[in-house]
């Protein structure tokens, strides 16, 4: 980590301060949730796409 700049170690640093005390399975959930949502989202811009519409 010391290649990288005061800033960067930093937010680093931070981050993993914030994810210690993550409830993982609420983020399984999450993650899971936007996972479907981005699928949807991708399917949405293929048939705009289709028709010629974006």
């Amino acid at each position: 980590m010391n290649e990288m700049s005061l800033e960067k170690q930093f937010a680093h640093t931070k981050f993993c301060h914030q994810i210690q005390d993550i409830d993982l399975e609420a983020a399984k959930k999450l993650l899971a949730d936007l996972h479907l949502l981005y699928l949807g989202q991708q399917a949405l811009f293929a048939e705009m796409a289709k028709r010629g519409t974006i």
